[in-house]
């Protein structure tokens, strides 16, 4: 699946992935992190929905909530340009100019500041393209936790 496809909970579930997060199933490992107790992990409620447990867990949505993502934008120092006709433009400095070369994989457009912004993430970390396979089981337990 080209990154630059990527929508929705599919391009949520890559950045996490970019992020470090880890995908978990076992309701015990995710109630741990629920309340603090452990690494914030990454998991599907029985609606399909892609979390984040931690404390004070929350739905993980980084490509529509800018609370998740500025941190991202501002620590991977990705540069947004508004253009006219792609509407935004997303990539990460990495040379002494601030500019990509034009044929890299960090260079990413969307229709939103934030999905050009999780999508030059994405493939800052694993290029042009993911594994389609990301299915995982629901699990018993609400999105929210509080």
């Amino acid at each position: 699946m080209k990154v630059a496809d990527l929508s929705g909970a599919v391009l949520d579930f890559w950045v996490a992935k970019a992020e470090g997060h880890e995908l978990v199933t076992d309701p015990a490992t995710i109630a741990r992190a629920a309340v603090g107790n452990g690494r914030a992990v990454l998991f599907r409620n029985n609606a399909g929905t892609l979390c984040i447990a931690c404390a004070g867990g929350r739905e993980w949505s980084p490509s529509t909530d800018p609370r998740q993502s500025h941190p991202i934008i501002e620590r991977e120092r990705i540069q947004l340009e508004p253009f006219p006709d792609v509407e935004w433009l997303a990539f990460e400095r990495f040379d002494g100019r601030g500019e990509p070369p034009h044929d890299s994989p960090c260079r990413q457009y969307g229709p939103t500041a934030l999905i050009a912004a999780m999508r030059a993430r994405v493939a800052s970390k694993y290029g042009e393209e993911v594994p389609d396979d990301i299915e995982t089981p629901p699990i018993t337990m609400d999105c929210l936790m509080r």
